[in-house]
């Protein structure tokens, strides 16, 4: 960056015009543009990198490979038939011995540039002589910086290479005469002379201003440097808004180093811009820069039919939209800022209506934007009728028809009502919607956003979720049994994901899980349902990982990173599943084997819940929640129940009344926003503590004493 700017937003002032003045781009607007707005900036045709985009104060930033492009390409044609990878061998990597080698037609030495093909130009003067400038680049290229070194400061460039770069100025060959101007300007702003780049640029513009576009341009962003730190703000100024409009690559930056800081600065730029295109630059900054609105209220001042004011007005469309007062959150937005909103977007539209009255630029443009702006407030036939004209007048433009098809889409979902006409409308207007639209992410969401809700209050929950992830069980808790604990629910999801038959099933399928997620899904039920042979055949051992523990270690106290050091990869997702499947065949058969058994699935099961030291298994899963304890807990009950023995009763005691615990959670009482006060958090287990406690004596039921304090205390 070549300038210093007094802040990253732009101080000036709208003086003399009373009109409304709003702070420059900064952070934390937006976490993503393209996901908080829903207009396409590229229908405008303009560089993007000159949208609105809160995350990138710098507008696109600096120069970035243009003057690689200067070296390369440039050098390339300069001289026909050495090519770029020699030529960037030579620019790169050859010293200055050998660039004096080669300059005296030396073709042995050095010998790895022996076989280049720069010895096939037949002009040995010509080659001589670019060799010699090179050789000043090279030199001068260690200087080139203004920050300061190890030892503090900077080491500017010595003055015998300026001079060297101001003698080459007068090279009859154009190519390196542009080039020694160049490398003089440079020279003598690491030097810090700021009225000497500035005299350079004057004294030789003609010469600098080609043949290379990209050293132009570049010259004239080291002349704005000068200017600044010589306090002529004004043409400083100026040349800023010149580049911004000519040259892309330093676009960004030059927008982001324009900085009058009061009155008279803004003033001296005004006058010392001559013609309508100079002052539409200006005005085309500071509305890029401040207030969009006001930069094309005098652009069009200036030139009617200019391109440049839909830039501007867009960029204002983004930044309103871009506050999103309706997605992102769940709580209502506050009433004074949709207002505020809102009328922000009635005097963009008004503005549009009258580029339209008067015929101004592409108004299918102004269309576009108002019918946009009709879409957002929910006017449907407004929408439909504007975009409907901006079609017709560009039936073969994929941004103008994407977009169009996009707003229409949002104005549909503004009042949509469950029905079959409308679900077909919506399919349609997104079947149009083309891969060139690049704020589809934006769309999608606040569609399925608004969908959602509807559907679910319908009675079609599948649709519901499939429209968007988490619209049912937005909690995970009752106090209804939860969707996704429904077998037959996650099975109709399944159905519409792999067979939508209409275009709207096929819209609501797309994007939101896939059949591999929901076939997980599946699998999961089944096994928390106690179907472990069903889960075993719906399971993908493809997609079966080592556990990083033993669900089946049975201990009091879980002890996550030491069984994760001790047991890590002793099993995997498929052997648990079939090892259950192996010991519910035991539980069956009953005796003391099967309440062993019983004990084994049980605490795989609770290990599995998300509470459990095995819970990444259930990751990518909606099974796995506080009442899917409850299988555990019928396990450890079957245990106790099959078993004779009063240790092996306590040890089923002990894990029916931790699988309880995690239960208790779930209930509606204890998920209300009003517990009972004096009830234990979490709450106690009320059913299995007291008959833990009818096995006072047994060895287990003193080791429970010790490592519990929990059960110990409620047992006094």
């Amino acid at each position: 960056m070549k300038l210093v700017t007094t802040s990253a937003c732009l101080a000036l002032a709208l003086f003399a015009r009373g009109e409304r003045v709003r702070a420059c781009s900064g952070m934390g607007e937006a976490w993503g543009i393209m996901f908080d707005t829903t207009f396409d900036p590229g229908v405008v045709g303009e560089w993007a990198g000159l949208g609105w985009d809160p995350w990138v104060p710098t507008f696109g930033g600096a120069c970035g490979d243009c003057i690689d492009k200067a070296r390369s390409a440039d050098w390339t044609g300069y001289l026909p038939g050495v090519t770029a990878a020699d030529w960037k061998k030579i620019l790169d990597g050859a010293t200055d011995s050998e660039l004096l080698a080669m300059k005296r037609g030396s073709t042995s030495s050095p010998k790895k540039f022996a076989a280049s093909s720069v010895w096939k130009v037949a002009d040995k003067p010509r080659l001589a002589a670019a060799f010699e400038y090179v050789r000043l680049a090279r030199k001068l290229e260690p200087h080139l910086t203004l920050e300061t070194n190890y030892q503090g400061a900077p080491t500017p460039p010595p003055p015998e290479l300026l001079t060297l770069a101001r003698d080459g100025i007068s090279n009859r060959d154009p190519f390196l005469a542009q080039r020694y101007a160049y490398q003089a300007m440079r020279a003598a702003f690491y030097r810090t002379e700021w009225p000497v780049v500035i005299k350079l640029h004057d004294d030789h513009a003609a010469v600098l201003a080609g043949p290379s576009t990209d050293l132009k341009w570049d010259a004239e962003h080291y002349l704005a440097g000068a200017l600044i730190r010589s306090g002529k703000r004004g043409r400083a100024n100026l040349e800023l808004a010149r580049i911004a409009m000519a040259y892309e690559p330093l676009a960004g930056q030059a927008v982001f180093e324009f900085s009058p800081k009061d009155e008279a600065d803004w003033k001296e730029a005004l006058r010392l811009a001559k013609t309508t295109a100079d002052k539409v630059a200006l005005w085309r900054v500071v509305g890029i820069r401040k207030d969009g609105l006001v930069g094309a209220r005098e652009v069009l001042a200036l030139d009617p039919k200019s391109p440049f004011a839909a830039l501007l007005i867009v960029r204002e469309l983004t930044k309103i939209e871009g506050r999103a007062m309706d997605r992102w959150s769940s709580d209502p937005p506050d009433p004074v800022a949709v207002a505020a909103q809102q009328k922000e977007y009635g005097a963009l539209e008004k503005f549009a209506l009258d580029q339209l009255a008067k015929r101004g630029d592409r108004p299918y443009l102004w269309e576009l934007i108002s019918g946009h702006i009709a879409a957002l407030r929910g006017d449907l036939s407004v929408a439909r009728a504007r975009m409907g004209r901006a079609v017709a007048a560009q039936p073969t433009n994929a941004r103008v028809v994407s977009q169009a098809n996009a707003s229409l889409a949002l104005a549909v979902s503004r009042t949509y009502k469950v029905d079959a006409s409308l679900e077909a409308e919506l399919a349609t207007l997104w079947g149009k919607i083309g891969y060139v639209f690049n704020r589809g992410h934006a769309v999608d969401e606040i569609v399925r956003r608004r969908l959602a809700p509807l559907y679910l209050k319908a009675g079609q929950p599948a649709v519901a979720e499939l429209l968007r992830k988490g619209t049912v069980d937005p909690d995970g808790t009752p106090p209804t049994k939860l969707k996704w604990r429904d077998l037959s629910f996650i099975r109709e999801l399944m159905r519409r994901e792999t067979t939508p038959k209409t275009p709207f099933e096929k819209l609501v399928a797309s994007g939101t899980y896939t059949k591999d997620e929901l076939q997980f899904e599946i699998a999961m039920r089944l096994l928390f349902d106690g179907d472990f042979a069903g889960a075993q055949a719906a399971y993908d051992n493809k997609r079966s990982q080592k556990l990083s523990q033993d669900p089946f270690v049975l201990k009091i106290r879980d002890t996550y990173d030491a069984d994760r050091a001790k047991y890590r990869g002793t099993a995997t997702y498929a052997s648990l599943i079939a090892r259950l499947v192996e010991l519910d065949v035991k539980v069956k058969a009953g005796g003391e084997a099967g309440a062993e058994a019983a004990m084994l699935i049980g605490n795989a099961i609770y290990n599995s819940t998300y509470t459990g030291v095995s819970k990444w298994m259930i990751e990518g899963s909606h099974a796995g929640g506080a009442a899917d304890a409850e299988l555990a807990m019928r396990y450890f009950k079957k245990a106790h129940d099959l078993s004779n023995d009063r240790e092996t009763k306590t040890r089923a005691a002990v894990f029916a009344a931790k699988a309880e615990m995690i239960m208790r959670i779930a209930e509606p009482a204890a998920a209300s926003a009003t517990p009972d006060p004096d009830e234990a958090s979490p709450p106690m287990p009320k059913t299995w503590y007291p008959i833990l406690k009818t096995y006072k004596g047994t060895r287990y039921y003193n080791e429970v004493i010790k490592e519990c304090g929990r059960f110990a205390s409620w047992a006094k």
